[in-house]
């Protein structure tokens, strides 16, 4: 065979296969135009609303002037101290924040059966960071309907990042495991529908004060027990 020949035959099998993929995937979205996602929060009774301290900041140079949100107040630099300027005081730059600007941060959520009754439940993290705003956790009722659980034991009130739920301690049971702003929180599984915060007796060494982020559970060592990873945000 020519070498023009492998070539051209090389062509036409590329084609053929290019053609194959597209005819399936337009097969395949033609064939699920019907499915549709729909919002069932507020009718499952989960009236969660999360709240996070932390301002959104904008980078800004050292000299500047303008509005800085609808309301169309103005920045000020004095002695080099940020300060926002509203209705004619000064005002430093987490109060203006905690006033007027966007509050965000990051926060998990996971489906956890804590009761072990078959069906899925709900812990939801949140980021005020007082006692005033916690994690909560959900019960499924099994009806599509959801109950907030006020006494869990878990309602961690630190800035909330993610959670991650795993078995940890091997009694059949999940347990949760929650990264703050700061500090984490390892939850026990009480079996009676509450948690114990044994993070002081899990880590003989101390939590580290660090922004935490996510972590994730595995046998890395392939001993029969769960090890656990956790990686950080930022330095602060």
């Amino acid at each position: 065979m020519t070498r023009e020949r492998k070539i051209t035959q090389f062509i036409y099998i590329f084609l053929i296969i290019i053609f194959n993929v597209i005819n399936h995937s337009i097969s395949f979205a033609q064939h699920n135009t019907s499915i549709k996602l729909i919002d069932l929060a507020s009718s499952s009774g989960i009236d969660f609303i999360h709240y996070a301290p932390r301002p959104r900041w904008c980078e800004i140079g050292p000299t500047v002037v303008g509005a800085a949100t609808n309301e169309g107040l103005n920045l000020v630099f004095e002695q080099e101290k940020e300060y926002w300027k509203s209705n004619g005081r000064l005002m430093s730059m987490d109060e203006f924040a905690n006033i007027h600007l966007i509050k965000m941060n990051g926060s998990g959520a996971a489906w956890i059966d804590y009761d072990r009754d078959g069906d899925w439940d709900l812990y939801l993290v949140n980021c005020q960071g007082d006692a005033s705003v916690t994690n909560v956790l959900y019960e499924n009722m099994g009806n599509g309907k959801f109950k907030k659980v006020n006494k869990s034991g878990a309602e961690d009130d630190g800035e909330g990042m993610a959670v991650s739920s795993a078995d940890y301690n091997n009694d059949g049971f999940p347990d949760l495991f929650v990264t703050n702003y700061g500090n984490f929180k390892l939850y026990k599984n009480n079996q009676n529908k509450t948690f114990s915060d044994v993070t002081q007796e899990a880590f003989h060494g101390g939590v580290v004060d660090k922004w935490y982020g996510g972590s994730a559970w595995g046998d890395y060592d392939n001993d029969g027990d769960l090890d656990l990873y956790v990686t950080g945000y930022v330095d602060f």
